[in-house]
């Protein structure tokens, strides 16, 4: 079997890899919307908590801060699920499941995604791999998963086990092979994305995740870490090119956490950004209430800092 320093060397040996950084912006339907303070006619996605928990410490995540110790890890019902599809058919675009914790934590969540994919819309899954494995990797496959998206912060097992604190740089190779091998077998039409977050600590190795992963992943992403509220004091990386301005997440996402509550952001940790319950009401009249609108008008009006979550923000 391959080591880690094996995927290493080998891909760093080959040329560079030919898939580019994934484009994020789809910035003039949203930027129409945001212009107009209106709630858009359609989501392009739901994104569900599917647990409240994780199985790393980040060096650029909430998980990693003192606050987060001793918390119970809370795991969304797959009949929340169920029901938000139901009434979300024909304006959803997409769901995914990750905002703010490890989704494979939760043991139904082929379920989950069984649901989404029976009502014909794409499904996602956020993760960082490490509960990966060949059992589960055939049930998301067969529960018809769209996406893929690996977080992987480095290109060598030294850098990405210095911010993906308590994770295997060998075990996250092994496991992505593996699914990758098992979608090839089975025909799948599941898309791999790896994603990576930028820090002073994998800054030099960011074009190398390309060279070493090219082999198993179909797009690469790379972001910033998220710099609002409590997680400002976790970033060591904030480039001048990082200025506060609008969010077009209040007219692109809305976020679900495990309890059914509805929050602006796909990154509101301790559920500061919330307007409403889907356990009430249905997910779109929570994406049309008055109180989510008002928000989406101060964002396009500058004003910004009368949102508790969005005030320090420099992620916008």
């Amino acid at each position: 079997m391959r080591t880690a320093r094996d995927y290493t060397r080998s891909a760093l040996k080959g040329a560079a890899s030919p898939l580019g950084w994934v484009d994020r912006e789809r910035k003039g339907e949203l930027d129409y919307w945001l212009d107009h303070a209106l709630p858009p006619s359609s989501i392009y996605q739901i994104t569900f908590r599917a647990a409240d928990g994780c199985n790393l410490r980040c060096k650029t995540c909430h998980f990693s801060m003192d606050y987060r110790k001793g918390q119970k890890t809370l795991l969304m019902d797959p009949e929340l699920v169920r029901e938000v599809v139901e009434t979300s058919k024909g304006w959803v675009s997409l769901m995914g499941f990750s905002a703010s914790g490890e989704p494979l934590i939760n043991p139904e969540i082929d379920k989950m995604i069984g649901y989404v994919s029976a009502a014909g819309i794409k499904s996602k899954i956020g993760t960082n791999a490490m509960l990966l494995t060949p059992d589960l990797s055939r049930r998301l496959l067969e529960a018809g998963l769209s996406i893929l998206k690996v977080s992987i912060d480095g290109a060598t097992a030294e850098t990405y086990e210095t911010v993906r604190v308590g994770a295997s740089f060998e075990k996250l190779c092994e496991n992505l092979e593996a699914f990758w091998r098992l979608r090839n077998e089975m025909g799948a039409k599941t898309k791999i994305v790896v994603n990576t977050v930028i820090t002073k600590d994998n800054e030099h190795e960011i074009e190398d995740v390309k060279k070493v992963f090219g082999r198993f992943a179909d797009k690469f992403a790379a972001k910033y870490p998220s710099t609002f509220g409590i997680m400002s004091s976790l970033c060591d990386y904030s480039p001048t090119a990082m200025e506060h301005k609008r969010c077009n997440q209040l007219v692109k996402r809305m976020t679900i956490i495990t309890d059914g509550r509805a929050t602006i952001c796909c990154g509101d940790n301790q559920n500061v950004g919330v307007v409403g319950n889907v356990r009430e009401t249905s997910a779109l009249e929570v994406w049309r209430s008055a109180l989510y609108n008002e928000w989406r008008g101060y964002h396009r009006s500058g004003q910004t800092d009368k949102i508790p979550l969005c005030k320090d923000c420099v992620f916008g």
